[in-house]
C-alpha cells in the first residue's frame, strides 16, 4: 500500500477512495483467514478412539485410528481374542457432520480366523458435530473363518462407536 498510495494520488484519487481500497484489502484477507480457520476446524480431528463389535477379528475390542490427512489414516484394534492393524482411505475426505465412505486393508490374528487373517472393509463413517464417531463396514474376511479349511473367504462386518479428538 505504501507504493500504491503515491501512484493513486498522482492519478487523482482522493484519500477516501484510497482508504476504501485499503479496507477492501483488509476485509478480503480477513475473509480468507476466516475460511481457512473454518476449514482447519473441520479437519482438526486426528484421532478416533472407540469400541468395535463385529463378525471379524477382534470380535469385541478397543479401536484406535490416527488420521495422517483428512483422506488417509491407520487403525489398530486390540480385543479380547484378537488384534488387527492396517491403513484406511476416506473418500471424500473425512469431515465432521458428513457421511464419508471408507475402505482399507486390515491384517491381524484372532480366534475366528484360527490364526492370521486379512479383511477388506468397505463402509461408511460419520463424525457428528459433537465429535461422536460412528462407522460400519462389510467385506471379505480371509483365513480359517468358521472352519478348519485353510484360506477360506467369508463375509465380515464391523460396527464402531467412539470419540474423535
Amino acid at each position: 500500500m505504501k507504493i500504491l498510495f503515491p501512484l493513486l494520488m498522482i492519478i487523482g484519487l482522493s484519500n477516501s477512495a484510497i482508504a476504501q481500497i485499503d479496507n477492501t484489502e483488509n476485509s478480503i484477507s480477513t475473509e480468507i483467514g476466516l475460511k481457512s480457520r473454518i476449514k482447519s476446524q473441520d479437519t482438526e480431528v486426528k484421532n478416533l478412539l472407540g469400541l468395535q463389535l463385529g463378525f471379524t477379528d477382534p470380535t469385541l475390542g478397543m479401536s484406535y485410528e490416527r488420521l495422517f490427512t483428512s483422506n488417509f489414516g491407520a487403525e489398530f484394534t486390540i480385543g479380547l481374542i484378537g488384534v488387527s492393524i492396517g491403513p484406511k482411505l476416506y473418500l471424500p475426505s473425512l469431515t465432521s457432520g458428513k457421511v464419508n465412505f471408507h475402505t482399507g486393508l486390515i491384517f491381524g490374528a484372532g480366534f475366528l480366523a484360527e490364526g492370521w487373517f486379512g479383511y477388506l472393509p468397505i463402509g461408511i463413517s460419520r463424525i457428528t458435530k459433537s465429535k461422536l464417531s460412528l462407522s460400519f463396514d462389510i467385506g471379505p474376511h480371509t483365513g480359517n473363518v468358521f472352519s478348519n479349511v485353510d484360506s477360506k473367504v467369508a463375509p465380515g462386518a464391523r460396527f464402531k462407536i467412539g470419540k474423535a479428538f
